[in-house]
């Protein structure tokens, strides 16, 4: 594949899958072909959709580089949107529990759920009663990225905790650059908090709050749900006009026992959100058990976001099995290879 086929089939709004596809590769072999460019000057900045796709779009978008803010683009017609959500997995350490993130992204990929949101704690970091022996930095990241899930039909966006941080700040390494570089299709903008849009409504994902990071308003006319991590226990806190729901861990270190996965579900009524429906599951034995349904109705006030598009995208799976490329992928000299 030439460059320039490359930066024309960007031009032409291809979806990330379509171009994989068209090119005969697998998906993250072009997510390598796409760092080539961004390091070599080319800015790039990506639209997200409901389906699980997304594609690479030319130019700074001021909104994404001042606020992180993540657009999540949906149908005229979606009324209703799921996603499954997880947090503080603690992996590359001996508190993780590998089957939960297996479980639930499975079941997102069994119930048609293209979004999976986790909030943090992805790593098991370099704090807490496993310092002394804690896996290097770059060793957690590589095996993080070696284990977790693949599916081109599926969007993972997070934010990253305080044992993720820690690697950053005693290995010098940023765990969130890393991951976003080797997989396009999981977006984690920021540390500890950030800001999803569906539709007329915001999500605030968190991990955990401080002096220093405050997590934005709740109730007003723009927040109405946050989904927080870092407690280890599921809580689900239903107010006049906002929710809050804490998830479960998705590691050994939980709170009375019980880890899993939560299911969550958003109905909206002329483009504002009016419901919050969800379901608490467990991994039991290597199956999934629901252990519970909560729901909330949501006085939603129509905010300036309109993320809607009468797109109509075709799913396409990928045939081409993945390469590991043996030459550094920020190489000037390989990209000029493919001119």
């Amino acid at each position: 594949m030439e460059k320039k086929e490359l930066l024309k089939a960007i031009e032409q709004g291809l979806l990330a899958s379509e171009m994989a596809v068209k090119f005969k590769m697998h998906d993250l072999n072009l997510y390598e072909k796409i760092n080539k460019l961004e390091n070599n000057g080319y800015t790039l900045h990506r639209t997200y959709y409901s389906d699980g796709q997304f594609k690479y779009e030319f130019g700074a978008d001021n909104k994404k580089n001042l606020t992180r803010e993540i657009d999540i683009i949906t149908k005229p017609d979606e009324k209703r949107i799921s996603f499954v959500c997880m947090s503080d997995l603690h992996l590359a350490s001996n508190q993780e529990k590998r089957i939960i993130v297996e479980k639930a992204y499975q079941h997102a990929k069994d119930n048609g759920i293209h979004s999976i949101f986790m909030a943090g704690d992805i790593l098991d970091g370099k704090i807490g009663p496993s310092t002394t022996y804690a896996k290097p930095g770059e060793e957690q990241i590589q095996e993080f990225l070696g284990f977790y899930p693949f599916d081109n039909n599926i969007i993972t966006y997070g934010v990253l905790g305080d044992h993720d941080e820690s690697i950053y700040k005693d290995d010098y390494v940023d765990p969130r650059k890393v991951i976003t570089q080797a997989r396009h299709n999981i977006v984690l903008p920021s540390y500890f908090n950030n800001i999803f849009n569906i539709k007329n409504s915001s999500i605030v994902l968190a991990h955990k709050n401080s002096k220093l990071r405050i997590y934005p308003k709740l109730g007003d006319e723009k927040y109405h749900l946050m989904i927080k991590g870092h407690a280890h226990g599921f809580k689900f806190e239903s107010y006049q006009n906002y929710s809050v729901i804490t998830l479960p861990a998705a590691c050994k270190n939980a709170i009375n026992g019980v880890t899993g996965f939560v299911e969550i579900t958003l109905s909206y009524n002329n483009d504002c959100l009016h419901k919050i429906e969800g379901k608490q599951y467990a991994v039991f034995n290597g199956n999934e058990v629901l252990l519970g349904c909560f729901s909330s109705d949501i006085n939603g006030t129509k905010v300036k976001h309109d993320n809607i598009e009468d797109y109509n995208h075709i799913i396409i799976s990928n045939p081409y099995p993945y390469i590991k490329n043996m030459i550094d992928s920020t190489s000037l000299e390989d990209l000029k290879k493919d001119n």
